[in-house]
Formats: C-alpha cells, sequence, structure tokens
C-alpha cells in the first residue's frame, strides 16, 4: 500500500516586515507556501500568494498561521 499523501509547510509575511527564506531540504512531497501582501516577494521554493493589503497586517499574519 503506497500513500501519496502531501504536506504543505506555510508562512505569512505582512507589512513589509521580514524577507522569505528558503529552505534548507526541499522535499517533493511537500508543498512550499507563502501568504503575503508585498509583491516584491519572490522565490523558487515558495508558492506565493499575494493577498490585498490590510490595515492590521501582523494580526491578518496571525490569523493565517493559527488557521
Amino acid at each position: 500500500m503506497s500513500t501519496s499523501n502531501k504536506i504543505a509547510v506555510y508562512t505569512a509575511i505582512m507589512g513589509n516586515f521580514d524577507n522569505i527564506k528558503e529552505p534548507l531540504v526541499v522535499t517533493s512531497n511537500v508543498d512550499y507556501i507563502c501568504f503575503t501582501d508585498n509583491e516584491k516577494i519572490k522565490s523558487k521554493t515558495w508558492k506565493i500568494i499575494l493577498l490585498d493589503k490590510q490595515e492590521n497586517s501582523r494580526k491578518l499574519a496571525r490569523k493565517l498561521k493559527i488557521l
């Protein structure tokens, strides 16, 4: 019996607070997802999901990480 379950590693960077860091190890069964409102963030590994800017970007980042 083979399993084809995928794992998601995600982060949220809002309000130009930080830069994306590339993972030291990249695994094929892992999806790397970054939610951000910063159009300048680029990555070869992370799938960037651009969100609209919010008034309280720090609160939105925490909400994304919790949910």
